[in-house]
């Protein structure tokens, strides 16, 4: 009862959030709009994920398999162990695979229509602490490195990284975005 009650108040606040949003950007940005209403969709995806879950740890492969399914999944091959993640985890890495899934779209593999995408992960070392996860784009434009880093990117960047004592390693080679993460699945 009290996870419902959690559940139903994190949505009336992200409803409020996205009303406080279409005020402020009214009359300006609408590509900024869209891109802030989808990122507050992907974070109310995660509350409701882990609202199934009753805020208990979440495996991997439904975190990612929601990515996959939002943005297309005859266009995702993902594999990995089975590894359950806390809430906080699961919140930090969907909104993570959502940015990567969006400049996918937007400048990656997703912009054509033979692009894929492959998620994998496992532990480093197996058995350890550390989830060690790959997306690796192929069969889209070629790949450089953008001029200048938007919030998705800072997101997958620095706040992972910081929040979970690991590191991200961004690599643009010529066929593909790849994008290793590594975090500690320590207890929260």
């Amino acid at each position: 009862m009290l996870i419902n009650e959690l559940d139903h108040r994190v949505k009336n606040t992200l409803a409020t959030v996205q009303a406080m949003a279409r005020q402020t950007f009214s009359g300006s940005d609408q590509i900024a709009l869209t891109s802030y209403m989808n990122r507050l969709k992907a974070l109310s995806k995660a509350h409701e994920m882990l609202t199934r879950n009753a805020w208990e740890p979440t495996s991997l492969d439904e975190i990612t398999g929601s990515a996959a399914h939002t943005f297309g999944p005859d266009r995702f091959t993902r594999s990995g162990p089975e590894i359950m993640v806390s809430s906080k985890v699961a919140v930090s890495l969907t909104m993570a695979l959502h940015e990567l899934a969006t400049n996918a779209v937007k400048h990656g593999a997703l912009s054509l229509p033979g692009g894929q995408v492959r998620i994998s992960w496992r532990h480093r070392p197996p058995g350890d602490e550390v989830l060690e996860l790959v997306w690796k784009e192929s069969g889209g434009p070629a790949v450089t490195r953008p001029e200048r880093t938007g919030l998705g990117m800072r997101l997958i960047e620095e706040q992972l990284a910081h929040e979970f004592g690991g590191r991200t390693c961004m690599a643009f080679e010529p066929g593909g975005l790849v994008c290793t993460l590594q975090l500690t699945l320590w207890s929260h």
